[in-house]
Formats: C-alpha cells, structure tokens, sequence
C-alpha cells in the first residue's frame, strides 16, 4: 500500500480465537498467536501491555477531559515492574518501562501517539 512492497505480519492460532476475541482482543482476552511471522524492517517498534491477572480496583480518573501529559520512564532502563500495569515500548534498540495512568500519553517514532487514557477505558470498560 502507498509504495510499501513488504508483506503484513501474520499470526496464527492452532485454536481459533471467538469473534469477540478477535474484534475486542484486550478486553476478551484473546490468546497470542502460536505462531507470528513479523515484518523484516531495520527499524520496527513494538509495544506491550501487561495486565493484571484480575480485575482488581483501578482508580477511575480523577481529571477527566484533563490535556494529557507525556508519560515518563521508569529510572531504570531495561528493569521491569514488578506489577501491572504497565507498558513496554521497544524502539528498535532499547526497552523503556512506563507505568500505566490517567492523563498521559507516549509520542512513538511513528509519529503515533498512544494515548493512555483510551487503554485504561478499554481495561475498565465491563
């Protein structure tokens, strides 16, 4: 598309996921593929939500319609939470580490913004 001659990533699942799974993939708990076959690019970023193992108490958000701020790092390069949730983003050459919260936001490379509030909507939306 638009001049892009590389192929699209591929994910397959020996057990096929639900509709639901499929079209609200977060918030249905879709599995990850078996198998994943990624684009060849020298230059992909990636990123990577993990979610707590319950649907324990998050606080709603207490400045709605706030403009958001840009999310900060964890101070240590490459050392994970020890709880969800948070979120990975792989640059093409390091991980960053980046708590999950109301009113933020990450730029990407892309020139994507990842806006967190829309994440935690969907992960407290029932």
């Amino acid at each position: 598309m638009l001049g892009n001659k590389y192929n699209p990533d591929v994910g397959f699942w020996f057990n096929k996921p639900t509709y639901a799974q499929l079209h609200k993939p977060y918030a249905n708990g879709c599995p990850p593929p078996d198998i994943c076959i990624e684009q060849n690019f020298s230059w992909i970023e990636f990123i990577g939500i993990a979610l707590p193992d319950s649907q324990g108490p998050f606080h709603q958000n207490p400045n709605p319609g706030v403009i958001s701020v840009l999310a900060t790092p964890q101070n240590s390069p490459n050392v994970r939470p020890t709880c969800a949730l948070y979120f990975v983003y792989w640059d093409g050459t390091n991980l960053v580490y980046y708590r999950i919260d109301w009113n933020e936001h990450l730029v990407l490379g892309c020139g994507w913004t990842m806006e967190l509030n829309d994440v935690l909507d969907l992960i407290l939306t029932p």
